[in-house]
Formats: structure tokens, C-alpha cells, sequence
């Protein structure tokens, strides 16, 4: 039986083509490849999330910075090599990192959070008889953080929200059954799990990070949510 396969090893005997090589290492290219897609895997989500809202988190030890976004000690490892192989990262010596390209970082990010990390978050799904419960709520009463569409109009005055996106570290109870939400799998409130450590611009008004409450809406292709996305880039990423 003829083969041949991406590792090296191939047989072939066909007068007068005759071929038998085996064993042969893959290249080293082939062999990093996987390696390098950890970067936008969910892991490497987390890291870079947190990288791109507290850049100065960069220069502290692998250790501390695994501890803070939840990740093992060696994928951070990875993940900080992946960075400086694809031009993300600069170590000025051993005391100074420094990101760069952090336009298409972002961005980068922006287009794998929806698929890689965020199905990994989500808690529960639940509906409401009355669409505006939210607008009572003061979400540090709860321990919880508006995101998407929510967070939104809070930060613009540009939306009406449609579907309520809540990240928090567990269902709020409280929250529940003071507002009768009912749990469905198709409920358009979202309950997902946080996944940074950090403190930022709009901590203490209850909302996500800038960056997430953008990716949430863009995440939606709806173009009211897009339209307003821009308004929260402009005024928090650009």
C-alpha cells in the first residue's frame, strides 16, 4: 500500500518512480504552528484582555500575571512568547515589556472574544414580563456589571436595549425573584461570568470594561449596535 503523510514518512514503488523515506522530523515552522493560535484561544483571550486595559501589567512576573487572569503559569509563558513572535510584544530588557500594534491586537481580539471565550462564560438565560426592569437597578447593589447593549446606553444615551447582557460571579437571587425573571434558553437577558481582575475607567458606575461592552456589540452585526459601538471606541479605545 502506497502512502505518505505531513510527518515525512512516505512509500511509493511505481517503476520507475520508487520513493521510501521515514521518520523524518516536521519542519519547525509546522510544529509551532499550534502554539501560536493559543494567543486567541480562550486562555490567551483573558490574557490579552487584560494586557490591553492595564498595559503596564506586562511587566510583572508570569506568576502574578497567571494569577490574575486565571490562567496556568505555562500558557502564560506561551502566550507571552506567541506575543513577541507575532510583533505584540517587545521585551526592552528584563525588567520592561511593551506592547505594540495594539490597534490590530484589539481588534484581533474584538473578532475572537464571541467565539472562543464568551460561550465559555455564560451562566444562565432568562426573560422578563416587564422590558424595562433594568432601568430601576443600580448593579453594584448586586455585585454585577452591565455589558452590551445596557452598558451602552448608559455610556451614550444613543440606544434602547433590547437584550440585557449581566456579568457577574454568580446568578444574583435576589435580583431574580425582585424582578420575576424567568429562566429560558432562548431569554434575552444574558448572565455571564466575569473573567478579569482588574479595576478600570467605569468600575464604579457598574459596567464592563470599554473594550467588552464594544465587543458585545459588535458581536450582535445588528447595525443600531454597530453604529453605537463606534460612539463607545471613539470615546473610550481610539
Amino acid at each position: 500500500m502506497f502512502f505518505m503523510d505531513t510527518a515525512g514518512n512516505a512509500y511509493i514503488n511505481k517503476p520507475p518512480l520508487f520513493v521510501f523515506i521515514k521518520g523524518n522530523p516536521l519542519p519547525d515552522k509546522r510544529k509551532r504552528a499550534p502554539t501560536t493560535r493559543r494567543l486567541f484561544k480562550p486562555a490567551g483571550l483573558k490574557v490579552i484582555f487584560t494586557l490591553l486595559n492595564a498595559p503596564d501589567i506586562a511587566n510583572l512576573p508570569y506568576r502574578k500575571i497567571a494569577e490574575m487572569t486565571d490562567v496556568a503559569l505555562g500558557t502564560v509563558e506561551w502566550i507571552f512568547r506567541d506575543l513577541k513572535e507575532m510583533g505584540f510584544l517587545i521585551e526592552m530588557d528584563k525588567r520592561e515589556r511593551k506592547l505594540l500594534k495594539l490597534e490590530d491586537l484589539q481588534k484581533r481580539w474584538v473578532e475572537a472574544y464571541p467565539d472562543q471565550l464568551r460561550p465559555k462564560l455564560i451562566i444562565g438565560r432568562f426573560n422578563a414580563d416587564n422590558p424595562e426592569w433594568w432601568k430601576t437597578i443600580d448593579p453594584m447593589d448586586y455585585g454585577i456589571c452591565w455589558g452590551g447593549e445596557v452598558a451602552a446606553a448608559n455610556l451614550t444615551q444613543h440606544l434602547k436595549p433590547e437584550k440585557i447582557i449581566i456579568y457577574g460571579r454568580k446568578l444574583p437571587g435576589k435580583l431574580i425573584i425582585q424582578n420575576k425573571l424567568r429562566k429560558t434558553d432562548a431569554g434575552k437577558i444574558e448572565f455571564l461570568e466575569p473573567f478579569w481582575k482588574f479595576a478600570h475607567v467605569l468600575t464604579d458606575k457598574g459596567i464592563v470594561p470599554p473594550l467588552l461592552v464594544y465587543a458585545d456589540l459588535m458581536a450582535t452585526g445588528d447595525d443600531r449596535n454597530i453604529e453605537t459601538a463606534g460612539i463607545i471606541y471613539d470615546n473610550y479605545l481610539a
